[in-house]
């Protein structure tokens, strides 16, 4: 007897197609437990810590980080004045620091190269959206300047503000008047340009659910 040429032709179709589904299959799992892997591996943070007296409070955070979210995290602080020797020396090694600190725009140009540009990232709004909320903090603030500062020599404008009243309940309105609209036209501007960072920064600190 003769078998029928269409059904094994058909089987061995099948037998094809099977196999090439399970090398997929296969395939698939490799690299995603290669992916895996190398997440594994390769995801870490390294903190190069500036001041020696925040060593043991980092240290807690980074210990409470890894607990939560399973990526190890290392806290390297530098000797005291040795920080750019430390920093040069660090950046040159295989595992070189993920954060560090620089001392304004002229060093950070040094360290450029070391650097992620944040631009349009949600970092950046929420690092704005900060800084334009505390900048109006302390343009507004009373009570430290008062404390601080020989307010026979240096006035802030809040506390400049209250020395328009006179004795005896008396009040220059128009000078008062002047220096409150001093005092609040700036921090309108602030907000008016940066509005939508502070906007941006809300937004992407909000918890989503």
């Amino acid at each position: 007897m003769q078998g029928n040429p269409q059904k094994g032709e058909s089987a061995l179709k099948k037998t094809i197609i099977l196999s090439i589904i399970i090398a997929a299959l296969i395939a698939a799992a490799a690299a995603v437990n290669f992916a895996l892997s190398v997440s594994k591996d390769e995801v870490y943070v390294y903190y190069l810590n500036y001041k020696p007296e925040a060593d043991a409070a980092w240290k807690k955070l980074a210990a409470v980080y890894t607990e939560e979210t399973g990526i190890p995290v290392s806290i390297v602080t530098a000797a005291s004045g040795e920080y750019k020797t430390t920093l040069m020396s660090e950046l040159a090694k295989t595992q070189a620091p993920t954060l560090f600190q620089v001392t304004g725009p002229v060093d950070a140009r040094n360290w450029i190269d070391f650097c992620y540009d944040l631009t349009g990232s949600d970092i950046e709004s929420n690092l704005i959206s900060t800084g334009i909320l505390e900048a109006m903090w302390v343009w507004n603030d009373y009570l430290l300047p008062t404390l601080v500062l020989d307010i026979r020599k240096y006035r802030t404008i809040p506390m400049a503000i209250q020395y328009f009243r006179g004795s005896y309940g008396t009040v220059d309105l128009g000078a008062m008047m002047a220096s409150i609209v001093i005092d609040i036209v700036p921090i309108i501007i602030l907000y008016l340009v940066c509005q939508k960072y502070i906007i941006e920064g809300v937004v992407a600190g909000a918890v989503k659910g």
